[in-house]
């Protein structure tokens, strides 16, 4: 099966780029030079230094908006905005563990933060997909669990769920990754990935049947994974001939 579990990797990861999340409303009138003055007149407003720190960001000063935001959260630590915009931040730097840690503080001052959410499940995606590439697949499947957990937007959720299927399926466990990715399709039919994967994981548990419905739809949705599919079939069914052969 190691053919099986390599284009079911192959085929998740293209949904694995994804964006953890938009950012904040942005007031995109004022100049960093007005911010700047504002944060002169009245050092010790949080709301100063945030929009200050929004503002380096749109300008790709993500340095300066680190500092800036975390001097809003130095004056007010219950500020859940600041905490998104920071764990966004160092998301995108790489360091996941710090991005996990404000994100879920932001949650826990504000539980209905959808942005919050949806970043903190695409934090769970991304330390997942560092798993996945050391070959860790339990710990891996753990990570898109919390990521799913966390309930972000539909993108995301659906990433995690597949990711969580390939996971699944190549630490030998195909019913499990059939029942993800089945999930993922309905809710986004046209998932074709999913129905790639779908597929496979079909193929594995001996559901040929499903293959093939899988196989007739791709051929409309996606005729490259169509092909990649039509393969596996075909090569299943020389191997259990061959199999029989030897018997």
């Amino acid at each position: 099966m190691a053919r099986v579990i390599k284009l079911i990797v192959v085929a998740a990861c293209l949904l694995l780029a994804l964006p953890v999340g938009q950012s904040a409303a942005r007031d995109r009138e004022p100049t960093l030079r007005q911010m700047k003055q504002a944060v002169q007149a009245k050092p010790g407003d949080p709301q100063a230094h945030f929009n200050l720190g929004l503002k380096y960001e749109i300008l790709g000063k993500d340095k300066e908006a680190v500092k800036a935001f975390r001097q809003a959260l130095k004056l007010r630590p219950d500020y859940p905005e600041a905490l998104y915009e920071l764990g966004r931040l160092q998301g995108e730097r790489g360091d996941t563990e710090k991005a996990v840690k404000d994100l879920k503080q932001a949650l826990k001052l504000k539980p209905d933060y959808a942005a919050a959410r949806t970043g903190l499940g695409g934090e769970f995606n991304r330390q997942g997909l560092d798993l996945v590439k050391q070959d860790q697949w339990g710990q891996a499947a753990q990570a898109f669990k919390e990521a799913l957990g966390a309930k972000p937007e539909a993108q995301v959720a659906d990433a995690a769920r597949n990711n969580l299927g390939v996971a699944l399926a190549s630490d030998g466990k195909y019913a499990e990754a059939r029942e993800e990715f089945r999930q993922v399709l309905e809710n986004d039919p046209g998932n074709s990935q999913a129905h790639y994967n779908f597929g496979v994981s079909s193929l594995a548990v001996g559901n040929n049947v499903d293959a093939f419905r899988e196989y007739l739809i791709l051929k409309e949705l996606d005729p490259d994974s169509a092909g990649e599919l039509s393969f596996l079939i075909f090569q299943q069914k020389i191997d259990s001939k061959n199999e029989s052969l030897s018997k």
